[in-house]
């Protein structure tokens, strides 16, 4: 069957190395925010040394477990690389007629890892040329979300007119809000580890609502300590109201040096629609852009409340995402 799924005459991928750094930073850094992900991979691990013999890993000697950086190189040109792990990453493909050939060289070292694989995610450009080899021969992913808007926000965006403006009183019935005076608008302020108890199930609630899986019970420890980790290095924004219950979260969840990616935007359901998250946002935008002064993040285009939300608070639209979550 792989015989018949992959093209003799088509181009041989190489797992690349590093003597493929220059080349590979060419791909990523010629879209910062649309490659963050394999960015910040890139600059934790790197790539691996070259050989002893200098001989390369091709196409089906790859280890179907292989995980990092692979690449087609064409008249020693790469002009094609993917970050290839439980979450896969298209990074680039050529937007020429070598399109379809790239692509179908790429879904096959997905299709030999499918066992290992949790998503295909990244620009739709090179997500959905992928998935059109892959789709037929896979098992009915989980979820296919093709069109996902990828905003950001300017730094010259001044949000001191949301975020400074005074809150709806809230029902009787809800706790109030804890003040923080020394923030943005009084509310908002990063995570210390202590956060950790009334973080994880806000978290773990808005993964479910946005992926549809409920993350403790799929992921186990891992998810844990993953939003332990975030926590202690304060990259969680919070609203709590006075009993300690997380009423507000954003996540800064990727990062290359002045660029971020905010994820995990959520509010408690009991305090929703009431005018809460338009002001609680721009004030944790204050906040990481402290940090990282241009933010990019993705949205699902059917959530018309997100979308709301984010073109309120001045973000724009630069570009498309597509995600494949795969069945496990």
């Amino acid at each position: 069957m792989l015989k018949k799924f992959f093209s003799s005459s088509a181009p041989q991928a190489v797992a690349l190395d590093r003597r493929d750094a220059d080349a590979l930073e060419e791909l990523l850094y010629a879209d910062t925010l649309g490659n963050l992900y394999a960015i910040e991979h890139y600059d934790i691990y790197g790539l691996p040394p070259a050989s002893a013999s200098g001989a390369r890993m091709t196409g089906n000697k790859l280890p179907a477990q292989y995980r990092g950086f692979v690449g087609i190189y064409e008249d020693n040109i790469l002009l094609s690389a993917l970050l290839l792990g439980s979450n896969t990453v298209p990074i680039w493909l050529p937007d020429d007629d070598r399109m379809r050939s790239h692509a179908e060289v790429l879904a096959h070292l997905i299709y030999r890892s499918r066992g290992s694989i949790e998503s295909l995610f990244g620009p739709s450009e090179c997500v959905l040329p992928i998935w059109e080899h892959l789709r037929k021969r896979l098992a009915s992913p989980f979820s296919v979300r093709t069109v996902q808007p990828l905003l950001y926000l300017p730094p010259e965006k001044n949000l001191f007119s949301l975020y400074s403006a005074s809150l709806p009183e809230l029902p009787g019935y809800l706790p109030s809000l804890q003040s923080v005076p020394e923030s943005p608008g009084g509310y908002v302020r990063c995570t210390v580890l202590s956060d950790y108890d009334d973080v994880l199930p806000a978290a773990a609630a808005m993964f479910h609502e946005e992926v549809g899986i409920e993350p403790i019970a799929r992921y186990g420890s891992n998810y844990r300590n993953r939003v332990r980790s975030m926590v202690s290095e304060g990259k969680n924004v919070i609203v709590t109201n006075d009993l300690g219950a997380v009423v507000f979260k954003a996540d800064l969840g990727i990062s290359h040096l002045d660029a971020a990616q905010i994820q995990g935007v959520w509010v408690h359901p009991d305090y929703r629609g009431l005018g809460l998250a338009a002001p609680f946002l721009a004030a944790a935008c204050e906040l990481f852009r402290e940090r990282h002064p241009h933010l990019s993040l993705y949205v699902n285009n059917y959530n018309d409340r997100a979308l709301s939300l984010y073109q309120r608070t001045g973000w724009e639209d630069i570009g498309q995402y597509s995600t494949i979550i795969l069945t496990r």
